[in-house]
């Protein structure tokens, strides 16, 4: 009679335990300075960790944790060598970029992802120059894979290999960097971010 209950109370445990659990950065060892303050005025700006001077701007401390963006552009640079190579020029700019993440409403013309030109579009980020993006924040706290960051930083990593420009019009024929390939890649960086909770 106490076994069949033994193995009902497991199982609830273990269901529990598997549907309940979710993952959160926890750094320990952190300067106070590194980190970011509720009590301080906004925005402030974090350093990347695992990245020589790569720094995000944050008008909310429990936006986007710098721990998070690190896996996340840890993850986008392995997969962008992977596929395209190791770049020095890349890796250089991601060690150095800085992302804006802020809840501004920011819109113009732009360029659709297959090339077509729209006079009047709302952006969900921006490839300002090689070295610095912004970045829509849609939901607080929220996850990278649904955010544009990934997109932005294909755009800043061809910018780097090309010194001139990251490709705006996208698969267009006004600007030339950009390919199918880049596309997927930020559809399998961000399924992959989704499937980690990032």
């Amino acid at each position: 009679m106490r076994r069949p209950l033994v193995y009902a109370l497991i199982a609830s445990i273990v269901f529990l335990s598997g549907c309940t659990y979710r993952w959160i950065a926890q750094p320990k060892n952190v300067a106070a300075e590194m980190r970011c303050n509720p009590l301080q005025s906004y925005p402030q700006m974090l350093n990347v960790p695992g990245f020589k001077n790569a720094w995000i701007l944050v008008s909310d401390c429990s936006a986007y944790h710098p721990e998070r963006v690190s896996v996340a552009m840890s993850i986008f640079m392995n997969m962008w060598e992977a596929r395209f190579g190791r770049s020095s020029l890349v890796r250089s700019n991601i060690n150095t970029i800085l992302i804006e993440w802020n809840t501004d409403k920011k819109g113009g013309a732009a360029y659709s992802a297959d090339g077509q030109y729209i006079s009047s579009a709302s952006f969900s980020g921006l490839t300002l120059t090689k070295g610095t993006i912004w970045v829509k924040v849609k939901n607080q706290p929220g996850r990278i894979c649904e955010t544009s960051m990934v997109h932005e930083l294909v755009h800043a990593s061809i910018w780097a290999i090309k010194n001139t420009d990251g490709d705006a019009d996208h698969l267009g024929h006004k600007y030339h960097g950009w390919t199918t390939r880049h596309s997927m890649l930020i559809q399998d960086v961000n399924q992959l971010l989704c499937r980690l909770g990032i």
